[in-house]
């Protein structure tokens, strides 16, 4: 929400000393949050308005005219290409130093005196567009001889843009409706700067309501669709433009001018926050009028021209047995106030705020009513708006005449609160005193009302009443927001410094997350949920699944009983951006298990997809994962049982020392690849985080820095392909005490190779603590490992 300055000093006097940003973050400390403040004026830096005073064409360009240009303090020729130029238009001057968009297009550039083609230009004649003014059509440049000023005038000045706009984060007033106006942010701003709190100018004292006359005749079938109604029958309405200044404070924060009518309405609704609405009086027929939800299959086109099908849930009022408007939402295209339209029935309403959240919600269709009266409005407020409305009609439109007295009913009234507060109880809570005298007067600044006492006796103004002050620590909460929480003096709890419990697995979560995170992998979120297709996709039973009673919607109707299946989605989304995926997920599985609870346990799922071998990579990262999360030495195997969504013949089994099992891993079975349409190969992992996380780790021991060089030597063994390589490497561990490392660094499947063969290259390296090794030792070791691939039954390529 924005709101402009020059406004707010209609009804709030601020200290001078109090500069614009100074306003701002004050606003910020004590009230909502300032997004921005922006001055108008510091876009129209270095702009004068400049008057035409030669002009003749350029020599060296068809398209260009030089111009003789007053800009007050002397003569500068500019070069120009506006096709409207005239001697003795006033125009807009941007000078040098001043920033502009070129045509209206791309960044700002800062203007230098510059020479084009032979003729000095000093500045530029802008059109629109250039500084931001709006579109401009063709090559026309603005036309300011409208303006009553001189020559020299600072643009800002000449075009009233001379206003500072303060952004307000909505999210920040939501609870305060009173907030979602001029007026409420005045009372707010007298409070903190010590202002004065002038309120609504001065009404017109010779405004006379009638007091016989024309009435609606309402009938309100469901009055809990509103609890107060004002409304009264305006005559001789001449719908035109609004006049200059009512443009001007509609244009500051944003609003867009339409006619008269309804720049009065907004105008009113943004200065005290009440929602109106005008109805095309001939267009209602008699005036008898209904008020009830609506029918199921009842339709209203509504002023966005877009017809909608209502609920039960929608509340309207109706003329001639059809809706005209979708109460505090938005009104029907068959009311609508057009240039024809010459009399109006203008209404002010408090309605049910859930009424119209629900209403809103459902039709997604979210005005700056609907947002007013979702927050629960003042119902006090509601004759109010509707008399500022009447004496600005009266004032922009003098030859309009009131019909009839305004039609009053009330279907709930809103009950005085008064509430009681404890000054000891203030102070309690503040953890500093505050006296009495202190808290009565920044209440009463606010416009509650302190009868003195033990406790104070605190009337809530109406305003501040509808669920928003409800409690005596609300009270607590205004004090001291405007007493200033910046002045609270940091101090030290007076509390026994002992750490928290240990939530050993929430650590372990995030351990495992920064390990992975640092393989470069990228972590994704998921929901907990999927549909049937999806998990019958992955080849999961359908008897492990919780089903939901009230799930959102038909893609989330089972609990996950594994990660992979929405994995497998973020693949297939993420494929069409990214051949190599490399991704991981930490989260909770849910099985069926007969009990109560079902089995529920914390996943790592990891998932590398790409063109070439990805489950070696996998299995790399598996174990160097283990390593450096658990310290713990695990054994790959292969799978001991079917593995539904893994390839039968490329699944393994991640276990611990002890033969516990601790995730599984494999090739996505090309059936499932082929359900989640996936182009390349796909390795999967699944860890039982939560097993790991009590798995015990293996103890960590030092080891120095060997001092002696050591020795290495190649050997690739052919063996077939069913052949578990890691198996070999045991067996290769025995074939010298001198036997440090052994790595696997190459696997070989392809030409000059016999079919259903590999070659696998194992590298050996030899150290000794004691000693420098010598040939001898590296040819024991060399001898002795041939004979124990042989004797394994394999060869040597």
């Amino acid at each position: 929400m924005k709101l402009s300055l020059n406004w707010l000093k209609q009804y709030v006097e601020i200290p001078s000393t109090i500069s614009n940003q100074e306003l701002g973050s004050l606003i910020t400390l004590h009230t909502a949050e300032v997004d921005e403040v922006i001055d108008q004026g510091a876009e129209f830096e270095n702009m004068v308005v400049g008057q035409i005073d030669e002009l003749y064409k350029h020599p060296n360009a068809d398209s260009l005219q030089v111009t003789v240009t007053n800009i007050g303090d002397k003569q500068v020729k500019i070069v120009c290409g506006g096709s409207n130029l005239q001697v003795g238009m006033l125009v807009a001057i941007a000078l040098p130093g001043s920033q502009v968009r070129w045509h209206g297009e791309g960044d700002l550039i800062t203007l230098e005196a510059t020479t084009i083609r032979g003729e000095n230009s000093y500045g530029m004649i802008c059109a629109s567009s250039e500084i931001g003014l709006g579109e401009s059509k063709g090559k026309e440049i603005m036309d300011l001889s409208y303006l009553n000023c001189q020559p020299g005038t600072p643009l800002a000045e000449a075009l009233n843009k001379t206003d500072v706009i303060f952004d307000i984060d909505n999210k920040a007033i939501t609870h305060r409706p009173d907030l979602w106006s001029h007026l409420g942010f005045a009372r707010e701003i007298a409070a903190i700067t010590n202002g004065t709190f002038k309120g609504l100018p001065t009404q017109n004292s010779n405004l006379q309501i009638p007091t016989t006359g024309q009435e609606v005749n309402l009938d309100i079938q469901n009055p809990e669709i509103l609890s107060k109604w004002n409304s009264i029958i305006i005559d001789n309405i001449k719908i035109e433009e609004s006049p200059k200044w009512l443009q001007e404070r509609l244009l500051a924060i944003g609003a867009r001018p339409v006619n008269n009518l309804v720049d009065i309405t907004n105008f009113v609704m943004y200065e005290l926050g009440q929602p109106l609405h005008a109805y095309d009086k001939a267009k209602l027929g008699d005036l008898n009028l209904e008020i009830r939800f609506a029918k199921e299959g009842e339709e209203l086109e509504t002023l966005d021209h877009k017809s909608r099908k209502l609920t039960a849930q929608d509340p309207v009022m109706l003329s001639q047995q059809k809706p005209v408007i979708i109460l505090g939402i938005m009104g029907g295209a068959n009311s609508e106030v057009s240039t024809e339209t010459t009399s109006i029935l203008l209404e002010s309403a408090t309605f049910d705020a859930v009424t119209i959240r629900k209403s809103s919600t459902y039709h997604n269709l979210r005005s700056d009513a609907s947002q007013r009266f979702e927050k629960s409005l003042d119902q006090h407020l509601s004759l109010e708006a509707l008399n500022r409305a009447i004496e600005l009609i009266i004032q922009i439109c003098p030859d309009a005449k009131l019909a009839g007295p305004i039609t009053q009913i009330t279907n709930k009234l809103q009950p005085e609160l008064i509430l009681d507060l404890n000054v000891s109880k203030v102070n309690k809570y503040l953890g500093f005193e505050l006296s009495e005298k202190t808290i009565i007067e920044i209440l009463e600044s606010l416009e509650f009302k302190i009868h003195k006492g033990n406790p104070l006796k605190v009337t809530v103004p109406t305003f501040r009443a509808s669920k928003d002050i409800q409690q005596e620590v609300d009270l607590i909460e205004e004090v001291i927001r405007i007493y200033g929480y910046e002045k609270i003096k940091e101090s030290t709890p007076n509390l026994p410094a002992k750490s928290p419990m240990l939530n050993l697995a929430r650590k372990r979560e995030h351990q495992a997350r920064t390990i992975l995170a640092g393989y470069g992998l990228d972590e994704v979120l998921n929901y907990s949920f999927y549909s049937k297709k999806d998990f019958q996709n992955t080849l999961l039973p359908e008897s492990d699944h919780l089903s939901l009673k009230n799930y959102l919607s038909e893609d989330q109707t089972h609990l996950r009983t594994s990660l992979v299946t929405n994995l497998l989605k973020s693949v297939h989304l993420n494929s069409k951006n990214f051949t190599n995926l490399q991704i991981f997920e930490i989260g909770r599985t849910y099985i069926e298990n007969g009990n109560y609870f079902p089995t529920e346990e914390e996943k790592i799922a990891i998932v590398i997809s790409g063109p070439q071998n990805p489950f070696y990579k996998l299995k790399g990262i598996i174990e160097a994962f283990f390593e450096d999360f658990a310290h713990q030495e695990v054994k790959i195997i292969a799978a001991q049982e079917t593995i539904p969504y893994l390839h039968p013949k490329k699944s393994i089994q991640i276990v611990s020392k002890d033969n516990l099992e601790l995730g599984i891993a494999g090739i996505i079975h090309p059936l499932v690849q082929e359900n989640f349409d996936l182009k390349n190969e796909v390795a999967y992992a699944e860890i039982n985080l939560a097993r790991l996380t009590h798995t015990p780790a293996r103890s960590i021991k030092f080891t120095p820095i060997q001092k002696f060089p050591g020795l290495e030597f190649d050997v690739s063994v052919l063996m077939p392909q069913t052949f578990l390589a890691g198996q070999l490497i045991a067996k290769l561990e025995k074939c010298s005490d001198l036997v440090h490392n052994i790595q696997i660094f190459d696997v070989y499947e392809g030409a000059n190779l016999e079919p259903n063969m590999k070659a696998v290259a194992y590298k050996i390296s030899l150290q000794s603590p004691d000693r420098t090794l010598t040939d001898a030792d590296l040819q024991e070791a060399k001898e002795n490992c041939k004979a124990i691939i042989a004797k394994a039954e394999l060869k040597i390529r």
